[in-house]
């Protein structure tokens, strides 16, 4: 597992529920997203983060809340303070 980040990128959104005449249509802005987690995958596709681990001085640490992020959404990825406590070297991913 690696460091605790911040990640910072922006979402996709859908306009509208229902049928929409085009000359109606308006573009809306760029919603910009923060997620915070610990860094436990990075390639050049995307990151994963996980927001919550626990029983990490076992054999059964583990993660809950996992989010990937594909590489072309992201702003910006900043590495965060100092974690205390042991840390598993490595989080296998399911799969």
């Amino acid at each position: 597992m690696g460091p605790l980040v911040l990640v910072e990128w922006v979402d996709s959104s859908r306009q509208e529920a229902g049928w929409t005449l085009f000359r109606e249509w308006e573009i809306v802005p760029i919603m910009p997203c923060f997620s915070v987690g610990w860094l436990v995958h990075r390639d050049k596709d995307s990151v994963i983060v996980c927001s919550n681990v626990g029983d990490l001085d076992s054999p059964n640490a583990q993660g809950t809340c996992y989010m990937q992020i594909p590489q072309v959404a992201i702003r910006r990825l900043v590495r965060l303070g100092e974690t205390r406590g042991k840390v598993p070297p490595q989080v296998k991913l399911p799969g």
